[in-house]
């Protein structure tokens, strides 16, 4: 039996940042090869093809992110993996002023 370690909640942040050019590359890639190759060439089609798998790649990280993810890390970080954003979400506490 293979004993598989699992990522921390820290770990799945980090990933996620560093995934977090990918979609915009290659949703830049697909529009210039559909403008200028068009949508049925070869290439526009391969670059759809690595969208739609790069999704499902996401989507598992995303469940394995919530298996290690509390409630509060949640609510601090939301779903890493899907927003675009270059820091952590604001708290409760910095969205309602408190200086606490």
């Amino acid at each position: 039996m293979v004993n598989r370690k699992k990522m921390t909640h820290e770990e799945h942040v980090e990933l996620a940042q560093a995934m977090s050019c990918i979609m915009p590359a290659l949703q830049h890639a697909l529009i210039t090869a559909g403008n200028k190759l068009g949508v049925t060439s070869k290439a526009c089609k391969r670059l759809n093809k690595a969208i739609v798998k790069y999704n499902e790649a996401r989507s598992a990280l995303d469940d394995e992110y919530h298996k290690v993810t509390s409630n509060s890390q949640f609510t601090d970080r939301g779903h890493v993996y899907y927003e675009t954003r270059t820091s952590s979400r604001p708290s409760s506490q910095q969205l309602s002023g408190d200086a606490s």
